[in-house]
């Protein structure tokens, strides 16, 4: 049904092969536009990963918050039929938007919130404190690869533990 699509994943009857991180990115450097097309999905990810990768992307309307991060400038959303889908994604070929631009953005609105939710958990713990932060402790975890997979929560408690 899609002669000139690339998929990169093999398919099994167990569902998609997982690339590795680093197959991962070299498809994003040789792709121009990212596709997120699903009606509903959990956090997608992938749609954070583009445009930290400097992609534009082109989504349908969607449940599930994957456009948080959306800009105007580098993010179009359509409806879901093909031929806007095309559409959108010649209009932000033709765009040629830098990466860095698309990425350096992305990080910005990544911070903001960063920062926000560092705040919001910093008057929870101690409301009557100005001075401290919680976002040097939020930016370690984030870095943490143990939160980026799948485990029991106990030892997973115990590993970023650890490491803070």
């Amino acid at each position: 049904m899609l002669p000139d699509a690339t998929f990169i994943n093999q398919i099994t009857r167990d569902g998609c092969v997982s690339e590795s991180p680093q197959r991962v990115n070299e498809h994003y450097a040789r792709s121009r536009v990212g596709l997120c097309l699903s009606k509903e999905e959990g956090t997608m990810r992938v749609s954070a990963e583009y445009l930290l990768a400097g992609l534009p992307l082109v989504s349908t309307r969607s449940k599930g918050g994957r456009d948080f991060f959306f800009d105007s400038d580098y993010c179009l959303v359509v409806d879901d039929d093909p031929h806007p889908v095309a559409e959108a994604v010649g209009t932000l070929v033709k765009r040629n938007i830098p990466r860095h631009y698309v990425r350096e953005r992305t990080l910005e609105k990544i911070h903001r919130e960063r920062e926000r939710f560092a705040k919001i958990v910093d008057g929870l713990i101690s409301p009557d404190d100005h001075q401290s932060s919680s976002l040097e402790r939020i930016e370690q975890l984030a870095a943490n690869n143990a939160i980026q997979s799948w485990r029991e929560l106990k030892p997973l408690i115990r590993q970023l533990e650890q490491a803070l």
